[in-house]
């Protein structure tokens, strides 16, 4: 499961750096954003979450929560098969694990951070 969400933060950062690089108006800025884009494709475990986390209500007081919670639903399902996100068992899991981790001070503190680090993300997706 590593390499899941390892992959798919790397994509958040990725995403979040581009955006605020995205009001430079430079050539070469522009092409080596072009150049970049075009080697690296989504996987669609991470296409899903930014339409997900994007779809949020901007005055939904558990935004936070509900992004990091797709994130983690993203990750699993990266490593573990799309099939399974009409499981209701998946789901289950997935609620336990999000609540062992906020039973966890640090772990809580990293998901929020995580969280917000989604919410900041530019909405667009790489074309494919």
């Amino acid at each position: 499961m590593i390499d899941g969400i390892g992959r798919l933060a790397q994509l958040i950062q990725q995403r979040t750096a581009a955006g605020g690089r995205a009001g430079n108006t430079n050539k070469a800025d522009k092409a080596i954003r072009a150049k970049g884009s075009a080697k690296t494709e989504e996987p669609p475990a991470f296409t899903e979450l930014v339409i997900r986390v994007g779809a949020l209500n901007p005055d939904d007081p558990g935004r936070e929560r509900k992004a990091f919670r797709y994130f983690l639903e993203a990750a699993l399902l990266s490593d573990l098969g799309t099939n399974l996100i009409n499981d209701p068992k998946f789901h289950q899991l997935v609620d336990i694990v999000q609540q062992r981790m906020e039973a966890q001070p640090e772990l809580l503190a990293a998901s929020r951070r995580a969280a917000r680090l989604l919410l900041a993300m530019p909405k667009e997706t790489t074309e494919k």
